[in-house]
């Protein structure tokens, strides 16, 4: 599941037209378990800061970062968190991991915080092609 998230992430993001991005999905005690970048991706950030911003433990994404926790709808457990950095606006990076995480198609399974913000992104996401990803 986190490898399909991921590979969703940059499909949208190139339908998007949206900068190079980092996405790396973590488990439930905050372990990295996948890392894909982009070519081109630029970012003076270093992982351990990113993650760092998401405190898996406490239920919490520090504002002003493009990351979601993964929640289990009917248990209400995290069982995991998305970051994903190096769009144009935070909130970009936020639509692609809330985006990422919907696109698996398990209806248990949700984000923190549900609903993106971004105002620049296409709402179209079933137009979008389908890739080897899938």
């Amino acid at each position: 599941m986190a490898d399909h998230i991921a590979n969703k992430i940059i499909d949208m993001c190139k339908y998007q037209n949206f900068k190079p991005v980092s996405v790396f999905i973590l488990d439930s005690k905050g372990q990295l378990i996948t890392l894909k970048q982009m070519d081109n991706y630029d970012s003076n950030n270093n992982l351990s800061n990113l993650m760092s911003k998401i405190q898996i433990h406490k239920r919490t994404v520090e504002p002003g970062f493009g990351g979601v926790l993964i929640i289990d709808k009917q248990t209400e457990d995290v069982i995991g968190a998305v970051g994903v950095q190096g769009a144009s606006h935070l909130t970009e990076d936020e639509f692609l991991a809330i985006k990422g995480v919907h696109s698996t198609g398990l209806v248990h399974i949700g984000t923190l915080p549900e609903n993106h913000s971004c105002t620049t992104c296409k709402e179209v996401e079933e137009a979008m092609p389908r890739t080897n990803s899938e």
